[in-house]
């Protein structure tokens, strides 16, 4: 909802575009602070990446935030790096990375996974009638579309505050089910205020938590997915936030509390890293009251071994197959080898256990359609050309099926997705 008030660069295909967008933005709003944007594609700038000079050109008054499409970058200028302290000598922060220009060794105004918090961190800070503003804002446009029933993936506890305000107030309607972040951090103490919380709340059809949210790696666009071989462009295969053992430490001991564990894995490496860490939890755990049903978020490229661990550990694959209209566009510059199935959205229907289809909001607007074609037609295993053709074809039939499958393709709450039910409450209103 915050972001609605941002300047929107979602779907421009060419840095001229972007720009203008922007400098219009930044006229037509002379004394904010800053100027802020959201939803960039880098497939909209000429070698696949933004640097400060393509925006100090438009905006050298103040600083200026835009932030990538999929939530992994942000691109700033120069008067933003200088104001967080960014130079030459700033070093990588974990899990991040402050790109340079390979000759200058300046920082180019791209800033990777956590080195992003670099700036966000001076940014001014929210007030609670902004956050308020903003949820209200949020809650509308999915009324627009006609979304009834949303996930929330990686809130704060601050975040469900504000949500159980709005629902006591009667004004949270929208059915929410808010996954809570955890990270290598996180203590058994954090998992007792977590817990303290859940409890406190109650689950109720308007809303509820009980489940925790974990990022394994990042992106392939931005060379930070975690894979098994090395990018055919670079000398590396990306690193993921945890390493094995402490990632299996996390899931296990959220595990054994009865949570529901979400884990974004994209890279074929964070994959495996994720199912092994939910095989090892389940060898030493009982099973909980509720039963296990944990996810992985995206699964953009895997090593086909791992696909029928699926159906063997019950976890659940949870697809977002808008990615494959955002990311085609760059497939000649793809760094994964074709054998790795990089955006192929890979064939975990066929596990038996069936695939749940997401719509990753961060990625996309609220709206369906676009989120909807490419789940039904999603590519397997296609050679390049095959793909590109794919994407030839990217504006797909008005109507489509999401039910991927015979498994458990539901919300937080249980209801089945697209599927009608008389006399009760709608998942989505078409």
């Amino acid at each position: 909802g915050l972001a609605l008030g941002d300047v929107d660069l979602a779907g421009l295909t060419t840095l001229l575009q972007v720009q203008d967008k922007i400098r219009a933005f930044a006229a037509a709003n002379p004394a904010s602070p800053w100027v802020v944007g959201q939803g960039w594609l880098y497939s909209a700038f000429p070698g696949g990446a933004p640097t400060r000079e393509q925006l100090d050109s438009i905006v050298s008054d103040r600083p200026a935030v835009m932030n990538c499409y999929d939530g992994h970058s942000i691109w700033v200028n120069s008067k933003a790096l200088a104001m967080a302290g960014i130079t030459k000598h700033t070093a990588d922060p974990i899990n991040g990375v402050v790109v340079k220009d390979a000759r200058t060794g300046e920082p180019t105004g791209h800033l990777k996974e956590s080195a992003a918090d670099i700036v966000n961190r001076i940014m001014p800070q929210l007030s609670d009638d902004d956050r308020r503003a903003g949820l209200r804002a949020a809650i509308a446009e999915a009324h627009r579309f006609g979304v009834t029933s949303i996930q929330n993936a990686g809130g704060r506890l601050e975040d469900l505050e504000l949500y159980e305000e709005a629902r006591n107030a009667g004004e949270l309607r929208v059915r929410t089910y808010l996954a809570l972040s955890a990270s290598a951090d996180t203590t058994d103490a954090d998992l007792d205020r977590m817990e303290a919380a859940w409890k406190k709340l109650g689950d109720d059809a308007t809303l509820k938590t009980g489940a925790v949210k974990i990022f394994a790696d990042g992106v392939i666009e931005s060379r930070t997915a975690a894979l098994l071989a090395p990018y055919t462009n670079s000398g590396t295969a990306g690193a993921p936030n945890l390493s094995p053992d402490a990632l299996t430490k996390l899931v296990t001991m959220i595990d054994k509390r009865g949570w529901q564990i979400w884990i974004h894995a994209i890279g074929d490496r964070a994959i495996r890293m994720s199912l092994d860490a939910f095989e090892q939890a389940a060898a030493v755990n009982p099973v909980p009251a509720r039963g296990r049903r944990h996810r992985l978020e995206h699964i953009e490229t895997i090593d086909p071994t791992d696909i029928p661990r699926f159906a063997r550990l019950g976890v659940i694959a949870s697809l977002d197959g808008v990615v494959i209209v955002f990311v085609l566009p760059l497939i000649d510059d793809l760094a994964v080898p074709d054998d790795q199935q990089a955006v192929n959205q890979p064939e975990c229907s066929g596990s038996n256990l069936g695939a749940e289809a997401i719509k990753d909001v961060r990625v996309d607007s609220l709206g369906t359609r676009r989120g909807c074609w490419p789940g039904f037609r999603r590519p397997l295993r296609l050679r390049r050309d095959e793909l590109r053709e794919e994407h030839r074809r990217h504006e797909g039939p008005d109507k489509c099926s999401v039910h991927d499958g015979p498994g458990r393709n539901r919300w937080g709450d249980g209801h089945r997705i697209l599927r009608y039910r008389p006399a009760r409450r709608a998942t989505i209103a078409v």
